[in-house]
Formats: C-alpha cells, structure tokens, sequence
C-alpha cells in the first residue's frame, strides 16, 4: 500500500513512495524544512542589519555635519559626557549589587586556583538559587 505525498503539488506531481523511499522522502521533508527555517531566520537577520544599517548611516551623516560645523569653526550641538562609572556600566547592562559580588566570588575562586569544577560548581549554585527565588516569587504572585 503506498501513500500519496509531495514535496510541492505546485512544482512536483504527487510521487507514490513505500518502504525505504519513505524514509528518504521524510529525511529529505525534514531537511527541506530545516533549509526553510534557516532561510527565514537569515531573512529577518538580513532585515534587522539593514534596518541598523539605515540608524548607522543616519548617525555617520550627523556626525560629519558636527565634524564640518567644527572645522569651519561653528559652534555644534552636542554634548560632551562624562565617562560612566563601573557601577553605572554593570546597571546598564542589567547586573544587580548580587550578579557583582558573585563575580567577584568566582574571581577569587580563580585566583586561588580551584579546579573549573569547583567554579562550575559556584555558578550553578547561583542559578539555581535564582530559580529557587523565581519559583517563589510565582507561586506568592500567584496565590497571594
């Protein structure tokens, strides 16, 4: 008994397959479909480049006007900031006063030799005790 399939009814006619071919079909059905998905996650990365792209390009324009402006001797908006400190970087990027002392665990942890299993060890505990924190904290929203 066959069974009637195809890969595209629009390019290929419907094929009857049995046995080993089935296995090939649905092999090649699965890497058909795996080539699709990574043409359509290149697609969207394509998009969100060019998009970045278009941002960069607008960005590179201003700062030639500003750079010309200053050439010429013109006065030209902007601002010149002050550095960020170390603790306003690790804010920036999402890092709690907790994050930062484990780092600073796991640095000594490093500076006094332990084995990569006992550092391992340490950021696991940590991730663990966030899901810990992360399963309560869900179950008091929750129920009250």
């Amino acid at each position: 008994m066959g069974i009637v399939c195809s890969l595209n009814r629009a390019v290929a006619p419907p094929v009857r397959v049995r046995g080993r071919g089935l296995a090939l079909h649905d092999m090649h059905e699965e890497t058909v479909d795996g080539h699709k998905g990574i043409a359509a996650r290149s697609q969207a990365t394509i998009a969100d480049g060019e998009a970045l792209m278009g941002k960069l390009a607008q960005d590179a324009a201003r700062a030639n006007e500003i750079a010309e402006k200053l050439r010429r001797g013109e006065d030209a908006p902007g601002k010149i900031s002050r550095p960020m400190t170390g603790k306003e970087f690790l804010s920036a990027i999402g890092w709690t006063a907790a994050d930062l002392r484990h780092a600073k665990v796991v640095q000594e942890l490093h500076r006094l030799g332990a084995t990569e299993e006992a550092i391992q060890a340490a950021i696991d505990d940590k991730h663990q005790r966030a899901t810990y924190r992360k399963v309560l904290r869900r179950h008091q929203r929750d129920h009250g």
